[in-house]
């Protein structure tokens, strides 16, 4: 398998994990339960708007710069074809990432959000490290 082909690979799955993970968590878990642990978690939470997000990508943030760095300095000797399919890649994740963010903005408690944040956060860091790695 290429490594185009595995970065297209890889940006499938993330797709397909965070669509996955939504619907287990909206579906799956019973209403009752959800609102039982909900206060709980609230109590957790930092809830401001701009704050909420934020906390929670610094705690990926030194993985995410480090994996970028070992990208950047192998990228420059790549093939387009490859540069171009990694960088679809990650547009798809980052894309991801933005729209959960957003989606943690408006309402703070939407654990849809969070767990699709959460897995296009890992599956972005997967990426990084095996191109990263090459």
């Amino acid at each position: 398998m290429s490594l185009p082909q595995l970065a297209a690979g890889v940006a499938c799955l993330a797709a397909v994990v965070a669509s996955a993970t939504a619907l287990g968590v909206r579906y799956v878990t019973p209403a009752n339960v959800a609102d039982s642990g909900a206060s709980l978690r609230n109590t957790r939470r930092v809830v401001s708007q701009d704050v909420y997000p934020a906390a929670y990508l610094e705690q990926h943030q030194s993985s995410l710069n480090y994996w970028e760095q070992r990208v950047a300095a192998r990228k420059a000797s790549w093939n387009p074809r490859m540069r171009a399919s990694f960088d679809r890649s990650v547009m798809v994740l980052d894309q991801t990432v933005n729209e959960s963010l957003d989606d943690l903005r408006q309402n703070p408690h939407d654990e849809v959000a969070e767990e699709v944040l959460n897995a296009a956060l890992r599956d972005k860091i997967e990426l990084l490290r095996e191109f990263g790695e090459q």
